[in-house]
């Protein structure tokens, strides 16, 4: 059967701009509690609600948080870290009035903060004291800017005590094994935090006071972040000291690169609550990084910092999650299908999907796969782009006939281009655009 011969650009498709804005559900921010899984929903059929929802050793997923909750934040604007779970319960934000929620199986949601003016987010469960330390963002002050500090929630009477204050922002509270010291990363005017941060971390009395803190890195041009605390007290975080967000270890005050390489192994603080870092139950490191523009995945020693790449399918990974049991919850990107909430061994590569984004709506053949590029620019610089061909296995464009290129810049600055099936480039290539 010949295939028909049709100019660049008038090609038939199937991607109509109905389907461009049907409903896809956004998934993020993963997080294990015992044999318990828990998720972000992003719902467009529910005028872009997030919700919370659990799915229980059994299998059984439900939604935690109904209507009218709205699981987000407004700290630093764009929020993230909006929830934080331990033994089946389950604190959150609630994106109305910017209290914290506290809400268990069979049980309704109930405030436990204040709606005073306080927004709250990058929770962490302080088991030994019964209390959350989050990032607190205070707009009381009508007419100034809001002031940010770490601060301490009783998750019995809700009372906020200010544990770190006196630089403009904060960000990663994170507490190590024991609760006996607590790291974060802070930065101030006029600096982003990828601009220069500083890391610090701080001995913890019994009474819940930080002492004495230290600057495990700080200084001009340098920009810290992701820290993530390891069983055997050692901090991995992430550094640029060569211009490259590379992987290091804090442990008693000594700092060791794990693998350095020309990649970053972080990315920038847009949202809170992101981890760059997830311990395996084999005592390694599952880590992304982007490399010459490609996002890849890899193991990597704690201890002796020997990377090990792997082979996986993804394009990304927006969130990942140690399972109890060995492999990893990932809400994962590809080239020719939608994002995908799935369990994935490392070993084998296989993949159970527990949640998918939206219908698979492309044949896999007439899915244009992104080609990473470069190209000089001035100054003798390279830039960077991913490349779609035109691809429509229906037709087939007339003899030498080049397609248009349509180049598109990603949206910014609070994001980068990613090689994920995007429906609205496959919306172009499919009609015979480049």
């Amino acid at each position: 059967m010949s295939v028909p011969v049709v100019p660049h650009g008038a090609w038939p498709s199937p991607i109509t701009t109905d389907l461009l804005i049907s409903g896809t559900v956004g998934l993020d921010d993963v997080r294990c509690d015992g044999a318990e899984l828990y998720w972000l929903e992003r719902r467009p059929s529910e005028q872009g609600r997030v919700v919370l929802v659990r799915r229980t050793a059994d299998g059984m997923i439900k939604d935690l948080t109904p209507p009218p909750f709205n699981v987000r934040t407004r700290v630093h604007e764009y929020g993230g870290g909006t929830y934080a779970v331990d033994g089946g319960q389950v604190w959150f934000s609630d994106f109305r009035d910017s209290r914290i929620y506290r809400v268990a199986e069979g049980e309704p949601a109930r405030p436990l903060t204040a709606a005073d003016g306080r927004r709250y987010a990058d929770f962490t469960v302080d088991r030994r004291r019964h209390r959350l330390i989050a990032v607190c963002e205070d707009h009381r002050r009508a007419g100034r800017e809001p002031e940010n500090t770490i601060v301490a929630i009783d998750l019995e009477s809700g009372s906020v005590t200010p544990l770190v204050e006196g630089d403009d922002f904060y960000a990663a509270p994170r507490l190590s094994p024991g609760g006996g010291h607590l790291a974060w990363v802070s930065w101030n005017h006029p600096d982003m935090p990828w601009d220069q941060s500083g890391l610090w971390v701080s001995a913890v009395t019994e009474e819940g006071d930080p002492a004495a803190p230290v600057a495990v890195t700080a200084g001009p041009r340098r920009a810290a972040g992701s820290p993530r605390w390891l069983a055997d007290g050692s901090l991995i975080f992430v550094d640029d000291p060569d211009g490259w967000w590379n992987l290091f270890r804090w442990i008693e005050g000594e700092v060791t690169a794990l693998a350095p390489m020309a990649a970053e192994f972080g990315r920038p603080m847009w949202t809170l609550g992101r981890e760059e870092v997830e311990p395996l139950a084999n005592g390694r490191l599952l880590v992304r990084f982007v490399e010459d523009g490609v996002t890849r995945f890899a193991t990597v020693s704690a201890a002796g910092g020997d990377l090990q790449r792997l082979d996986l399918p993804y394009t990304d990974a927006v969130a990942i999650a140690g399972a109890p049991d060995g492999g990893v919850y990932m809400v994962a990107e590809t080239v020719d299908r939608p994002p995908v909430l799935a369990l994935v061994d490392l070993a084998t590569g296989v993949e159970t999907i527990l949640r998918r984004s939206a219908e698979q709506v492309l044949d896999p053949a007439s899915v244009s796969v992104a080609e990473a590029i470069t190209f000089p620019t001035g100054d003798g610089d390279r830039a960077y782009a991913f490349y779609y061909p035109p691809r429509n296995p229906a037709v087939r464009a007339p003899e030498g006939e080049k397609p248009p290129l349509l180049v598109r810049c990603h949206g910014g600055p609070t994001s980068a281009a990613g090689a994920g099936l995007n429906l609205s480039h496959q919306y172009y290539t499919s009609r015979g655009i480049a």
